[in-house]
Parts: C-alpha cells; structure tokens; sequence
C-alpha cells in the first residue's frame, strides 16, 4: 500500500535526442508517475521534465527512473533516492497540549474559532497521511511550523444549540484509516451568563433596514465566543461580539432609491469601415439609460464568454447626449477590428451585435517561449515571446493574477495590417503574498481568441510554479523556526491614539533576502502588511500600526509568508512570551460612529445628524444628498475639528443651496443616499441606499436607529417651471499642437479645449468628462470648467498613459465629451467625428521610471523603464547608468557599468555608499539618454536590540563651569537641562521677557517688539517676525509641483489678553481639488510663564515668553501617491543697531532637551530660537517629521536683520497632520562676530559681495510686509540648484575618489 507520494524534476541531455521526437521518463517498480516534458532548448539537445504523483511504499527510499525514446525502448536508467517514506506513528503520544482562540476580523465582524495545539513531538511533515475531524465542528490541520500540531476549531452555519455543546472529539486519522482521538471541552471553564443583546441587522441590497430589537438569552461562554454572521451584527458590554441571532425577517419593501439601469430594445448600432478599425456607433434613444450612476462596461464573446475588452466602471454621464438624469440619450462610439466574426456583447449597451467581418479571424496567437527572470523585492521579469498574424495581439494574463497589454509592454513591435503582429512582451511581476495557484500563461488577440503555450518551452528554463522569494518549505523542520522574533513594543497601552510599531524577525535556516513576510490583521479581508529584509539589521522588519482602543487581552495576528501561514496563537507556542501583543486600556471600542437622530431643518432646506461614538470619538464623515434631476450629488466632508463639534457627540448640518434651483422645470425631491463615518480608531460605518458595504464585506449601519424610507424625501416646489428641455450647445477649439503626442516618454501631455452656451446659464456642479477611446481601450478624464453666464469653457488635460494606443500602429484616438449641463440639468454631449488625434513612440530612446530600494550603503541598483534593451553587445550596444548628486547639466557624476540589461530594467554594477539620501540617474544606450531619475536611499533604522548595559561616565558638559554654572542649568547624561531662564546647549543663552506679540487679524503672523536696555542708560529694539506663508505639494523627484500661497485668513478665536497663555486661532480653505478641499488651523499661544506641554507622547517645556505655533491640516488630495507636503514658515528678526559693525550669523543643530531640532537667527548678541520636534500626529498616529532651512545666511542683503524660510517637511497622508514648533527671543553669551560662518559689515573678509547682495530682499526694521516674503521665497527658489550642489559636496567628493 502507497503512503508517500513525490514531485521529481530531471534534466536529460544527448545528441541522439535532437529529433524532435517527445522522450519520456518512466519510474520503476511502480508505474504510477505521470511525466510532463518542460522545456528543451532549439535543438532539443538538453530537456527538463517532470515525474509527479511518484507513490512509494513505507521504508522504500529510491527507484529505478528511465528514460524511454519514441519507440518505448530504454535509452538509460539512474537511481533515484528520496526520503525515506515513514509511517506515521500510532498511537500519537502526546506531550503537552494548548488551547487558545482566534478570529477572522473585518471591521466589526469577527468570527472566532479555537485552536489547539498537541504537541506530538512529530519531526517532520505528514500533510499526504493525516487528515482531522471535530464533529459536530469544523476543523484544519494548520501547516507545519514545529513539532506541535496545530487544528483549527471553527463552528458551523447556522447556529445551532448543539454546536454550544461543552465537549467535542478530535479524531486523527492517518492514510492506514489508524485513528488516534482526544476529548476535550470546547469551552473554557465560564459559568453560564445571561446577557442583554442588542442586534443590528445588515440590510438586503437597496431595501430600509428596521431598527434594533433586544432580548435576553443564556450561553455558556466558549473562548470569548463565537461566530460568523450572515445577516446581523451582535455586540453586548463594551461592544465585544459573541453572538449571532438568527437572520429576521425578510425585508421586502421596495426600494425608495432609483436605480440606474439600460434598456437594451433602445440601442441599435451602425458601423463605419475605417482603413484599419471598425467604428462601432452606438445609438440609445431617449430612455436607454435610466438614474444615471457609475456603470459597468465590457465586451465579450456571447457563446464564449471571453473577455475582448476587459470589465471597467464608467463614470456617470459618460455617453449620455441629450436628456437628464432621469432619462438620457446615448451616443457612444468603439474602435473594434475589422476582423471581428463572433456575436458579441457589449454590456449595458443593448443586445448581442452580429459581426462585421466574414470569415474574420479564428485563429488563436501562439505563444512561442517564456522566460522568468528572479528579481529582488520578491518579483519576476517575466519575457514572453508571440505572435498574431491577424487581428493582432492585445493583452496577456498570467496566473489569473496579472494582465499585460501589448502596446505598453513591447520594445520592439512588428506590425502587420497596422496591428501588433510579433516581439518580446516585457513585463515586472510583484508578488501578492500567496501562492500561485494557477500556472496559465495566456495570450490574447483583438477578437477574442485565446493562445496558451503549446508543448515545452524552447527556453530551456522552468516554468513558474512559485516566486523566487517563497520561503522554501521542507518534509522536516527545526523545533522553532525562528531565530529571532519580537515587537518593538509588546503593550498597547494608550487611549488616545494608535500605535506605530514594528515587527522584526530572522530565521534558524538560510533565507532568500528577497523573501516577503507578512502581516495579517483582517484575516476576512486578507489584508496584508508586507515587510522585508533590512540590510542595516540583518534581519526582517514588518512596520504596521495598532487603532487606538482595541478590544481583549491579545490582539490575534497572523505572520505569514506563500504557502505558510501561523497564528498568534501557535507562535506563543514556538517563540513564547515576545509574540504576544497584549492590550491595556480600561475599555476596548470596535463600535464605529452611529447616527442617534436624523432631522429635516426647520430653518433652511437640508438635514441635520446627531452623531456619536463615545468612546474614539468621530474622526471624519462624508454625507451625500441627492437630487431627482442631478446626476451627481451634494458631497458633504466634516471633520469634529473643523466644524468645531465634539467628537463623542454632536450634531451636523447639511443645507441644500435651494437658489441654484430658482430656475426650475419641475419640482425636486432630494435624499440622503450616503452617510459614511469614521472614528479615531478607524471602525467604520456605511450607509449608501440601504446597502452596508465596505470593500464587498459587509459593515454596520451608521442610520440603524432610522427607518430610511420616503418619509425623510425634501420636497423642492417648482412655482414657475421654465419648460426648458433643450440642452446646452457644445464646439471643440481646434489646436492642432495635440494632434500627435509622444507616450514613449516622461512628458506625455495632451489637452482638449472645448467651449458652448445655453440660454438659462450652465450648473458648475456636475462633472465633465472627455473619453478618450482607441482600439479596444478607453480612459476618462475629468475635464476643468469655467462658466460666465450662459456661456463655458472647458478644458481636459492630462499625462497620457506610456505606449497609450499603440495598439495600432498609427496610434489613432478619438475623443468625445459628456456631462455638460445647464441649470435645468439639461445634458449635452458631443464628438467631432472629423478630428482624430494620434500617439507616437521613439524606441531607442530608454525611459526610466522607478526603481527597487536601496540603501545608504550602496550596493547594485535596480532601475525600472522601458525601451532600455534588448541589446546586442555584438553589434557593439551598450547601456550604461550616470549617477550625479545633482540634475543640474554641470554636476559632477560617475559612469557605472551595467550587469543585466532587458527591454524593462537594468542593474548596475556595485554602487559605493551615497553618503546622502538623493541622488540622481540616467540610462545612457548607445549614446542616447534616458530621462533623469531621482533616487531616494534608505537610511539605517534604530535597533530593536536593547544596548548592552554600560558603566554611565560622568558627562562632559558644554561651558565652563558645565552649562555655565547651576544657576543657568544642571548637567546631565543626556546633556545640559537649563533652568527656565536660559536656553541653548550650554545653557548661555538667556531668555528676554517680552510683552505678548501683535498679532495680525488677517493672517497668522506674530510681530514682537522688545526694548533692550543696553549700558548708558540706552536702549536696542529687538523685532522678530513669524508667519506662516505657503503650502506647497512635492513629487518624488523633490520638485513642486503645487504651490498653495496661503492668504485670507480668518480669525476665528481669541483668549483674553491677560490670561497666563494667550491664545489666537486662524483658519483658511484652500482649494485643491473640486470635491476635497483642505482646512488649515494655526494655534497662536504666547506662554507668559513657564509651562509643561504634551505633545506626540512626549513632555515638553515652554519656557517663559516663548511662543507655539499648532498648525492642523486637513484633509489634502494629493495629485500623486507618492507626494509629500512642505509646510514654509517664514521667521525672521531685526534689531535697531546700526547696520555698520553688525553681524549676523544662522544656526542649526539638535536640542539637548527634547528629540527636536533648533534653529537660530542671530544679530550680533541678539537671536531669535525655534525649537521644531521632530514628530508629529499624522493620521491620528505619532509619525516623524523632518525640517530643513530653505535660505542661506549669503541670502541676506543687511546685517542687522536676518530671516529665514523654514520648510516642515509632511508624509503623504490621509486625513490630518499636527505639528507644534515654538519661538523665543534670546540674549547670547557670545556674540555673532566671534562665531566662525557670520557675516559682518565692518569686516573685509566676512562682507556681503555683489552677488551676495542679490539674496533675498527684506524690509526695513518693521520687515515691509508678508508680500516681500513670499517674492522672496520665488527668489530663493530660482538660487535653489546652487546651494543644493553645495549640501551634496560629500556626494560629490566621493563619486571623485
């Protein structure tokens, strides 16, 4: 009897085997082997194959493998040793068992189930012969990690009473039907409770939910209990879960919403015979679409149901061009091949169409060869060699986890009838986290046939059948896998704010670098948080963070890794005590806000909303109301803090501008469609018509207290109607300059203008949108509007997707417009049939555009692009990488030879250490340069590692005596702590009292003037200058590309001027995008004594008359994921002393007092001081920030006033970032002249020369006005490449060596 079974893979060689004919490979002495032929190279003189299903008998360690010819004869034979193929042992003794709970969590439902552990002292893996039951539950066998075994204990659906049963059988079976069982009680020793519960049903799609009912019910109380959810959610207490009520009643009311839907009968088609495409017309008669809404679109073989465009959401409005939200007119135009000859759908747009062409094109692509290239950051260059000689190649799919079109992946392409007909398709595969299932490659043409590689590949490589970065597994395993294994921090124990906290991790046997490891949370979603090798630790590190306020003892995780995965639960076992993430806060909320009141306005037209969450506290909303002859609704996004609400509970209002409707043709009914809200620790609830939603798993109701029918429908009356049914008028303006645009490069822009009128003026409110369409591909984009009256103009601009139609080979495009509306909500669209616009592609020129990490250390770069090969170093190619610390053409830079060149990345040779953070590359091929590429290096993090314990040494001091004497500050480990009259590293720096500063009632700006007296009974005014002047948007590459001058202020708060800390609040809107705008808040406190402060989890004094700015920013749409914000300050200082014989001179260095950074303006023995933390609260987490000086000292034109531009350097984020700097005027032990870089006007050697003199303009001693600073800040920005090139000296010294 069989009980092991084996994969083997064989590589064979010879001349004889060059015929072409399949060989084969035969095992003996059992026959049960099924061989697969898996490449050979061109000649078939070397092979690979596979023998799987190779079944072994216990104790047999080997066999006999032939190789079999054409005719069945034997050519030759080897033996072939395995395993030994082991029993397993029967009975199982068991040496200690475990028991533990888990649960899969998606928002607020969980499911939780048990797991045990039986540790049978089991050495290796015994997946193929043992099997697990646990009636009456359900359970698994988790994968092997150590010598326990672990099963996974869940319950069934429905709930039944009997799956509350106290004791249950776990059976082991092996493949010899042995049975080993272990009874046990499936509850931990809970007495029974009776609990109040309160359900919250999920509703049916598009239907009200009724409200919540409340019962009493007994259960016995197993592991924290239980159970997955079909249609309600269940919480009691503190809102843990534990029980499932049974589903309800059916809700079956209609639903009060209009859904959008199309009538197929309404569609018909004609088409147009164009020299290289067909151009479907699409026609809808009035009524075709219905409720206008996103909607979905593809097209596809009916008796097939193979896709020959793939599925897309098409925003609303798109093909509509005459009628209204209710009832529109559809016009929409395809580019299909000619040789289309199958009945095909496309959705939403009718019936079937029959084909065109006869007899068309049946004839699949052919796939000729693959090739997979192992890359780090756990990916694969994947090259895959095919052909079309018909309709042309479209698209590849792999392992039904990737798509790659044709036209964006080929650097070399031959066309035929104008279609891509044949090259080398390139393309980066990232890995998902999971293993591959699914091994099919399938190639695609522009009809819908489908081509898979057929027989072995001629590449003489194996075919993918995991990533390279897999974390091998193996029959046997250590006692614990893991070398190392621990969290930063072990505890949450806040109630304030979420945790940022890292995992770090190494491995008992040798690892791939490369290889990912994973975190999970959701385990309903799969949610995964991926970490990676850290070069500096020489280990793994996974970052993640922790919500605020969750719930239990424990939080349950899972590490995991392809084909691995293990619970919290089963690593306490393996590693112990440092894989547990303990919970200590005094209540746990998995609650997310809820609605307790829902209200028409008695004043105004709209809604008003009680909402509360009283334990996180609500940290943002979005409210939508729409209108029954609106497409697009009203879109309401809140925040507690800048409605000034109180985040447990408080109340909001929506009003509808109801004089946008005076002009009217019928009356109006508006609805609440959409409520979302979310809070602090990022719990969410959704309401959107009925359904709650998020990400397709199902979440609570925010409206679940209301009953949401007509009954809460505003009634707008229409007094007049105006009878006006026409829509508005629509021309294209003509600019020929777009006609061609090149998508092979980093500058892909194209733009469309378009104008019209309507004699009852155009709405500002709904989207516009052009469609770009091409040869079965389409894109939208969101046209800018501007409308005088009764006329517009409107504009789409954008960066064209790289190879964007090159489908065909003359790149062609066309281009409608949809979504003009006029104040009726009329709608128009329009295409000018005439014009045909048309993309174009330089192949020998390389593009780069993104690259794989790496660190300050150096090392081999990995660079990402297109067009950077193929090569052919015969014919004398080359490809070589410039690395310059600057873009500027006359930067100093270094030629590096290339190791691996193909169409889509190359790695240079080994890179020496940056010694900074950015720097620059190009691709040069035969002479030919790339794009430039900034690269941003990793920095080393902070050791997880806990210093080994050192004898303390008496720390020197800075001043003599240290820190100038007890009376100034104490000396300490971590340096001088001054008392709070002075400040500065040694504690010289004395503090001047000072009034409070003025303040400007338009802008947050702080003028302090101070009197000094000085010896002979004279005096010095000292005038400092704070503001904060502009928000500006940075890319990648460190470029603006935004820049947001921040004016019009509002004061919106003041304290009383004599209170101990004197507060002013300012606030402004800006904005950035149609539907998100961004609030800024600016705290202005002046601390008339000395205070301590909290802020980002640390202590923080504030000295006597100093002065802390807290700035809070909104909710920002970034034009790009990977931007960054700069927040410009603007600080600066004057004094009254005569510009001869004045010095002034600029400091920068860290705080001995605070993790901070210090920044110093000095004018002879005067300084303004500003302490900038490092950290910040962003996205409700404590993150750090950076800050750097904008301005050098040269940039000065006076020496007795200096100012300074001062960026805050903010992370991409979601919702909001705060930050704190603070500012106070100093009187300095030393003055400026005696400081090494400062810059006086009585001495020869240190005075400002002509070019210095260009600097930066500033005012008289009053600083002219915030107006001088921003021109200044333009100034400063055209000098910006010059003092760049002086902080990357190092850099550059280097690259010289």
């Amino acid at each position: 009897m069989q009980n092991c079974i084996y994969v083997f893979q064989f590589e064979f060689t010879g001349s004889n085997l060059n015929s072409g004919e399949p060989y084969t490979i035969k095992e003996s002495p059992s026959t049960s082997g099924l061989f697969t032929l898996l490449s050979t190279n061109e000649n078939y003189t070397i092979s690979y194959g596979q023998l799987s299903n190779v079944k072994f008998q216990f104790g047999q360690s080997s066999f006999t493998a032939s190789l079999i010819d054409m005719n069945g004869n034997n050519v030759t034979s080897i033996t072939v040793t395995a395993p030994v193929c082991e029993p397993l042992p029967y009975p199982l003794e068991l040496h200690g068992n475990y028991i533990g709970r888990t649960y899969v969590d998606s928002g607020n439902l969980i499911e939780y189930a048990g797991v045990f552990g039986f540790d049978f002292r089991l050495n290796k893996s015994y997946t193929s012969s043992l099997t697990v039951t646990c009636d009456p539950f359900y359970c698994q066998l988790a994968p092997y990690t150590s010598s326990y075994v672990f099963v996974l204990v869940g319950y069934g659906i429905p709930i039944t009473s009997q799956t509350l049963s106290n004791n249950f059988t776990i059976k082991f079976r092996s493949s010899q039907n042995q049975i080993t069982t272990w009874t046990g009680s499936s509850l931990i020793s809970v007495p029974e409770i009776s609990i109040e519960l309160t359900t919250f049903p999920l509703p049916d799609t598009n239907v009200p939910a009724p409200g919540s009912s409340t019962l009493q019910i007994v259960v016995s109380k197993p592991y924290g209990t239980i159970i997955k959810t079909i249609s309600d959610v269940v919480y009691f207490n503190n809102y843990t879960f534990i029980q499932e009520i049974p589903g309800g009643p059916l809700y079956n009311q209609p639903s009060p919403y209009p859904i959008f839907s199309s009538s197929p009968t309404s569609f018909s088609y004609t088409v147009d015979e164009k020299e290289t495409y067909l151009l479907y017309n699409i026609d809808g008669t009035n009524g075709a679409f219905r409720n206008l809404d996103s909607w979905i679109f593809s097209a596809f073989d009916t008796s097939s149901g193979t896709y020959i465009i793939t599925t897309r959401a098409v925003p609303k409005n798109i093909g509509v061009v005459t009628g209204t939200y209710q009832s529109a007119t559809i016009q929409l135009r395809y580019m299909l091949s000619p040789l289309m000859n199958k009945n095909f759908q496309l959705e939403n747009l009718g019936n079937p169409i029959t084909p065109f062409a006869t007899p068309g094109d049946t004839i699949p692509p052919v796939i000729d060869k693959i090739l997979y290239y192992p890359l780090q950051n756990c990916s694969v260059l994947v090259q895959i060699w095919a052909t079309d000689l018909e309709s042309g190649l479209h698209r590849f799919e792999l392992f039904d986890l990737y798509t790659i079109y044709a036209a964006s992946t080929i650097s070399n392409p031959q066309y035929q009838s104008s279609v891509i007909s044949s090259g080398i398709f390139e393309a980066i595969l990232e890995s998902k986290g999971q293993p591959l299932l699914n091994f099919d490659v399938k190639a695609y043409d522009n009809v819908g046939n489908v081509g898979v590689l057929e027989g072995p590949s001629k590449t003489l490589s194996l075919p993918l059948d995991q990533f390279p970065c897999t974390v091998p597994k193996s029959q046997y395993f250590p006692s614990n896998i893991f070398d190392k294994f621990l969290f930063l921090f072990n505890e949450y124990n806040s109630s304030t704010e979420g945790m940022v906290n890292t995992l770090f991790i190494n491995f008992t046997q040798p690892m791939d670098k490369n290889s990912k490891i994973y975190l999970i949370f959701d385990h309903n979603r799969f949610t995964q948080i991926p970490g990676q090798y850290d070069h500096f630790l020489q280990m793994w590190a996974i970052d993640f963070v922790i919500p605020m306020n969750p719930t239990g003892l424990e939080i349950f995780y899972s590490l995991s890794y392809p084909d691995t995965s293990i619970t919290s639960v089963a690593l306490n076992r393996i590693v112990g005590a440092s894989s547990k993430l303990t919970v200590n806060v005094d209540i746990g909320d998995r609650m997310p806000p809820i609605v307790i009141s829902l209200e028409k306005l008695q004043t105004g037209f709209g809604y008003k909303l009680l909402i509360e969450d009283s334990i996180n506290g609500l940290k943002n909303g979005e409210v939508r109301i729409q209108s029954s002859i609106e497409s697009d609704p009203y879109l309401y996004k809140f925040t507690p803090q800048t409605s000034e609400k109180d985040p447990k509970m408080d109340s909001y209002e929506f009003q509808i501008p109801t004089t946008l409707y005076s002009v009217c043709n019928s009356d109006i009914t508006f609805q609440l469609v959409y409520v979302k809200l979310v809070d602090n620790g990022d719990q969410v609830s959704i309401y959107d018509k009925g359904v709650s939603m998020e990400s397709d798993f199902p979440v609570i109701n925010p409206l679940y207290n209301i009953v949401m029918d007509k009954s809460w429908d505003l009634e707008f009356i229409c007094t007049v109607p105006a009878n006006d049914v026409l829509p508005p008028t629509i021309t294209d303006v003509y600019d020929p300059t777009y006609n061609s645009v090149d998508v092979g490069q980093e500058y892909r822009f194209w733009k469309y203008a378009f104008e019209g009128s309507d004699p009852s003026g155009l709405s500002t409110k709904q989207n516009v949108y052009c469609r770009l369409y091409t040869l079965n591909d389409e894109i939208y984009i969101r046209a800018e509007m501007s409308v005088q009256g009764t006329t517009f103009n409107g504009l789409c601009a954008t960066n064209l997707p790289y190879g964007w139609g090159q489908g065909l080979m003359q790149g062609t495009f066309r281009v409608s417009i949809h979504g003009v509306t006029d104040v009726l909500f009329n709608m128009a669209g329009f295409e000018n049939t005439d014009i045909i616009f048309s993309t174009t592609m330089d192949y020998n020129t390389p593009y780069i555009d993104g690259y794989y990490p790496i660190t300050t250390r150096g090392g081999a770069l990995t660079i990402k692009g297109h067009k950077i090969g193929p090569i052919d170093p015969t014919n004398g190619d080359v490809v070589q990488v410039k690395v310059s610390p600057g873009k500027e053409v006359n930067s100093p830079f270094v030629m590096y030879d290339t190791t691996f060149v193909s169409c889509t990345l190359v790695v240079t040779e080994i890179l020496p250490p940056t010694g900074s953070q950015t720097f620059y590359v190009t691709v040069i091929k035969n002479n030919i340069s790339s794009n430039i590429l900034p690269i941003s290096s990793s920095r080393q993090r902070g050791s997880p590692f806990p210093l080994p314990p050192t004898t303390i040494q008496p720390t020197s001091c800075p001043g003599t005596p240290p820190c100038n004497g007890p009376d100034h500050g104490s000396c300490t480990n971590k340096g001088c702590v001054c008392t709070s009259s002075y400040r500065g590293n040694d504690c010289s720096d004395k503090i001047i009292p000072n009034n409070p500063p003025k303040t400007d009632g338009d802008k947050p700006t702080s003028n302090s003037t101070t009197e000094i007296p000085t010896e002979g009974g004279g005096s010095i005014t000292v005038t400092s200058l704070i503001s904060v002047i502009a928000l500006n948007e940075i890319n990648y590459k460190g470029e603006s590309v935004k820049n947001h001058s921040l004016s019009n202020w509002k004061l919106t708060n003041t304290s009383d001027v004599n209170a101990n800390i004197i507060t002013s609040v300012y606030s402004l809107t800006i904005v950035n995008d149609p539907i998100v705008k961004t609030n800024i808040s600016v705290q202005i406190q002046f601390y008339r004594d000395e205070t301590i402060i909290e802020f980002a989890g640390q202590e923080l004094r504030m000295y006597p008359s100093s002065l802390k700015y807290s700035i809070d920013i909104g909710e920002y749409k970034f034009a790009q994921s990977l931007n960054t914000l700069q927040l410009i300050m603007s600080v600066g200082i004057s004094t009254s002393d005569d510009e001869i014989g004045s010095c002034i001179t600029q400091e920068i260095g860290n705080t001995t007092e605070s993790d901070s950074e210090f920044y110093k303006l000095q004018i002879n023995d005067h300084s303004l001081y500003g302490r900038f933390i490092k950290r910040g609260i962003v996205d409700n987490n404590i993150r750090a920030l950076s800050s750097t000086i904008q301005t050098s000292i040269d940039d000065n034109s006076k020496s007795n006033s200096i100012q300074s531009l001062i960026a805050i350097n903010i992370p991409h984020y979601s919702e909001s970032v705060l930050i704190d700097p603070d500012f106070s005027i100093l009187l300095d032990s030393q003055p400026a002249q005696d400081k090494d870089d400062s810059i006086c006007t009585a001495k020869s050697d240190k005075g400002l020369s002509k070019s210095q003199l260009a600097g930066i303009i500033i005012g008289c001693i009053a600083f002219a006005a915030i107006v001088a600073i921003s021109i200044a800040y333009v100034l400063y920005k055209r000098k910006r490449a010059v003092h760049f090139q002086k902080k990357l000296k190092k850099l550059t010294n280097i690259n010289k060596q």
